[in-house]
């Protein structure tokens, strides 16, 4: 097996990763709808997008064929960009970004803070999430400096209303840190490794049937608290609330975060984790 470390380099300097990005994203979506209609039909598909698909003539129609001959949903689908897109803040990428919203697709930032944008720039694109990149989450719980950063892109995705998830989460003590200052999902190795489809499904079924049984005994709220034990491979990851901080909520009278519904997500490619509301599914 070729680690995607090895071969997406080449891809991108030959021009493969605009053909073999569009496969991907075509199977997965296909493999999503399957899904959807097999039990779970508010799952979100998130799938890396490239920089340079972003600059295909025509990017947002390549993008609308696949949905259409899918059937899948848009409001379903992330596009999740590398920071380093920021960087090129042309009038051709900003306008290939907000074609891709017009779909009505979600946009989300991967790796952020590893240094390419300003905040200038990220009030100028149109996008839904961040995620922090897992170099700043492996030192939780050693390093002081790196819990700063954390909470600081915490802060910075709170304020603005952006949805935050953090990557390569592979302890307790690290999710109890991210639970603990607001973060709304989490992936990485301590909730599920990458997983064909065929065992994905079985542990979705898990993570709803869980979620449903910790609503109806009222338990909820200690799905993801610190004290809790570590969950199953593909466990369910709550959205956030402010000013409460109790991650298992989603917003109301008492938080200042508008009412949002971030259904459950797989991701394409080596972390594989749902990111769902517990009362969505305990309702199922």
């Amino acid at each position: 097996m070729v680690s995607p470390a090895s071969f997406i380099p080449v891809a991108e300097e030959t021009g493969l990763i605009c053909p073999l990005g569009e496969w991907v994203l075509q199977s997965a979506c296909v493999e999503g709808r399957r899904l959807q209609q097999s039990g779970f039909p508010d799952l979100q598909v998130a799938v890396n997008f490239s920089a340079r698909q972003l600059h295909q003539p025509r990017v947002a129609a390549r993008v609308q064929r696949i949905l259409q001959e899918t059937g899948f949903d848009p409001d379903h689908l992330v596009l999740e960009l590398t920071e380093s897109i920021l960087v090129e803040d042309t009038e051709d990428v900003r306008a290939a970004l907000w074609s891709l919203k017009a779909l009505g697709v979600r946009l989300a930032l991967d790796d952020f803070g590893t240094g390419y944008s300003g905040l200038a720039y990220l009030k100028r694109m149109p996008v839904d999430t961040l995620k922090i990149d897992q170099s700043f989450v492996r030192d939780i719980g050693k390093d002081r400096e790196s819990e700063a950063l954390v909470k600081s892109m915490l802060a910075i995705g709170q304020s603005m209303h952006l949805h935050v998830i953090a990557e390569g989460v592979e302890t307790d003590t690290q999710l109890a840190f991210l639970v603990a200052h607001g973060c709304h999902a989490v992936q990485g190795y301590l909730l599920g490794r990458p997983a064909a489809i065929d065992t994905l499904r079985p542990a979705l079924q898990t993570s709803v049937s869980l979620a449903r049984q910790l609503v109806l005994s009222g338990r909820s709220t200690a799905l993801f608290s610190p004290a809790a034990t570590s969950p199953p491979a593909g466990q369910v990851a709550p959205r956030g609330s402010r000013p409460r901080r109790e991650p298992w909520r989603t917003g109301g009278a008492d938080s200042d975060r508008p009412r949002r519904s971030w259904p459950e997500s797989v991701e394409t490619g080596p972390k594989t984790v749902p990111d769902a509301r517990i009362e969505s599914l305990a309702r199922r």
